[in-house]
């Protein structure tokens, strides 16, 4: 690890660490006064963040993956050999 790397890791760590302190009962982002109809469906009010993060994580997943990919220009013995990986022989396709 060079220094420029354990800087980024440590301002890292500082940013996510208070945030992690936060109660997310505290965090409501939705007004429920100005969106009654969502009342029901959000009670406690972190739903909809929660979801919204999930579909956000699941997206930068697959970019990051395909990027990986069009990084390497293929996907490497895992997908073009597993058998040389996992060092069972031929896999065989009923």
């Amino acid at each position: 690890m060079e220094t420029n790397d354990f800087v980024s890791f440590i301002i890292f760590w500082v940013v996510c660490l208070p945030l992690l302190l936060l109660k997310p009962e505290s965090c409501v982002l939705v007004n429920f006064s100005v969106m009654p109809a969502l009342n029901h469906a959000t009670a406690n009010g972190y739903r909809v963040p929660a979801m919204i993060a999930a579909v956000l994580v699941l997206i930068a997943t697959l970019a990051v993956f395909l990027w990986a990919i069009v990084k390497q220009g293929n996907g490497g013995p895992l997908f073009s050999n597993p058998e040389a990986v996992y060092g069972v022989g031929t896999f065989k396709v009923l």
